[in-house]
């Protein structure tokens, strides 16, 4: 479903899901955005126009709410796997933003509702920088595709191909390869190899990626051999403007 113009895409398909019954894969999408919304609020810049701003409805069938954290995964895998058409090097940042070398190409809103220990439906919101050059906002390292690439992109194209690979991951759900699909992400993440500065409690020190839990919790190995759990915000990657 297209609409000219909104406030948030998450806020507008919550609306309308609070109306009336929509099915899994009701998408609505826009080409501008005024209030765009990201993780704890964050805004989302996005010029008119120029990106794709899109929200999904996944319905997940019997998914338990300890197990949401696969939603974000497929939808990042689509992501990763549409980008990687277009381009190199490019990585899923836990836990779900999207990476260009050390750029942010695209970040992802997951808001879950429940019913009982399950999750009864599930709004993904993405935020893709397609055909912006320029970013005046104090949003945190943003790239476009076109300024990797150079070309200008078909937008309503590249809705169709993140579909068809979220549609793709969906079905990978439900024939039960939940497995495939973590160790398919943990296998895609930015900075896996190696040891790396993280921020965690506001004291820096050097880590290197583990694994990440079923429930979201990212695994990091100190340099003396001990792991520590973090949730998102817990702990960030140094170097970098979150």
């Amino acid at each position: 479903m297209y609409v000219a113009k909104t406030n948030s895409t998450n806020s507008a398909l919550a609306a309308l899901l609070k109306e009336k019954e929509l099915p899994d894969g009701f998408t609505l999408y826009t080409y501008y955005q005024t209030a765009g919304r990201g993780q704890v609020g964050n805004k989302w810049e996005s010029e008119k126009g120029q990106n794709l701003l899109m929200s999904t409805l996944i319905r997940p069938k019997d998914l338990p709410i300890s197990e949401h954290f696969i939603l974000s995964e497929i939808v990042a895998l689509a992501l990763k796997d549409v980008l990687d058409r277009y381009t190199d090097d490019i990585r899923i940042k836990w836990p779900n933003d999207i990476y260009w070398k050390d750029k942010k190409i695209s970040g992802t809103l997951i808001e879950n509702s429940f019913s009982g220990s399950t999750i009864r439906s599930c709004i993904a919101g993405i935020g893709l920088n397609l055909n912006q050059t320029v970013f005046v906002s104090d949003a945190p390292n943003p790239i476009s595709l076109k300024q990797i690439t150079g070309q200008e992109y078909d937008k309503r194209k590249v809705l169709e191909e993140i579909m068809e690979r979220l549609a793709y991951y969906k079905q990978q759900l439900v024939e039960g390869h939940e497995q495939d699909i973590r160790n398919l992400y943990a296998q895609h993440l930015y900075r896996k190899e190696g040891w790396h500065e993280w921020v965690a409690d506001g004291k820096s020190f050097q880590a290197r990626i583990k694994e990440v839990k079923a429930d979201g919790q990212l695994v990091l190995e100190m340099t003396d051999g001990q792991t520590r759990g973090f949730y998102f915000k817990e702990v960030v990657h140094g170097g970098l403007k979150n």
